[in-house]
């Protein structure tokens, strides 16, 4: 459990892939909360937000506070991940810039969803959710450096 709020040493694919799936799992709980909660999914909470209904302005930020505290965790396995593969932590930001992108695109209307088919914005979200992709199957799949290297020892 240390291994979820230390960003030094090491972590071998197995238990980073069993900590990424009991993160995931409490993610989709929270999720299915809050959405069961304000009778809403994340993006019409969101909408209802901006537009001022208090009960669900709060707790919408009671969300996001949880996915903050999760995301620690995340950040934290997935150094240790790419550090057992020889490669330096901030690798890790790749996803976070990704993400933050997509979502501040539509956020300032830069491009949004479609009605049907496929469009800019899906375009777009492959372009820029591909170097993500990449990096978690390298991150699941490549063996890490074989004994000792610069960030410690194996694990």
């Amino acid at each position: 459990m240390a291994h979820l709020f230390r960003f030094k040493g090491r972590m071998a694919r197995l238990p980073f892939v069993g900590w990424t799936l009991v993160l995931m799992v409490l993610e989709l709980v929270l999720y299915l909360a809050m959405a069961l909660i304000t009778g809403h999914d994340m993006d019409q909470a969101l909408t209802a937000y901006l537009a001022g209904e208090g009960r669900t302005s709060s707790l919408l930020l009671i969300e996001f506070a949880a996915v903050l505290v999760l995301l620690y965790p995340s950040l934290a396995i997935s150094v240790q991940r790419l550090h057992d593969m020889g490669w330096p932590g901030w690798w890790t930001l790749l996803p976070v810039l990704v993400f933050v992108t997509l979502y501040l695109f539509e956020f300032l209307g830069l491009f949004s969803k479609g009605d049907e088919g496929p469009n800019l914005y899906d375009l777009i979200a492959m372009v820029v959710l591909f170097p993500f992709l990449v990096l978690l199957v390298l991150m699941i799949f490549k063996r890490g450096s074989a004994g000792p290297n610069i960030y410690g020892p194996a694990p």
